[in-house]
């Protein structure tokens, strides 16, 4: 949370944050969850060089999805699935991705030749299958057991909440 220059906000169980929320999975990841890409760009960085880490972006009305992978605060790989992008019918992929890609890459290929709508997209799957595979955690999956989302607020933690902010119960 200090990384990411906020502070400890409510429990939100199973629903999604309005903004940023934060999660430890079973296996010791933490889940990082922003409404906005744009909101978490430079702490992510901050983040990234606590240890590897796995960004992922999905913009599904325009079949926009990003991966990215990062080993001590550097970008070691990243896949973007771009429609509006030269080639129109492939996936961007820099850096040295995960072994897994290889087989998704070929599924979703084999998908996309196969079917005749022009409307679907299974090349949008990529990234977010690949970074599942890193961290084994998707947005729109069942979440792990035990998943559950503090949803964090601006300004570092060890602030001491204001006047008002205790007043009405949010300090």
């Amino acid at each position: 949370m200090a990384a990411l220059g906020m502070s400890r906000g409510r429990d939100l169980g199973g629903r999604l944050p309005r903004k940023v929320a934060i999660a430890t999975l079973p296996k010791g990841w933490v889940v990082v969850l922003a409404r906005r890409d744009a909101a978490l760009k430079a702490p992510f960085t901050a983040v990234a060089a606590l240890g590897p880490a796995v960004a992922c972006f999905q913009e599904e009305h325009v079949m926009y999805s990003e991966a990215r992978g990062y080993a001590g605060g550097v970008e070691a790989w990243r896949v973007v699935r771009d429609p509006e992008a030269e080639p129109e019918d492939d996936v961007a992929i820099t850096g040295d991705p995960p072994a897994s890609l290889d087989k998704i890459y070929k599924t979703m290929r084999g998908k996309q030749d196969r079917q005749d709508d022009d409307e679907v997209d299974f090349l949008y799957e990529i990234a977010p299958r690949l970074a599942k595979t890193v961290c084994g955690f998707r947005t729109d999956a069942k979440w792990p057991a035990g998943c559950t989302f503090i949803e964090l607020d601006k300004g570092a933690g060890g602030r001491k909440p204001g006047f008002f902010q205790r007043l009405f119960g949010r300090g």
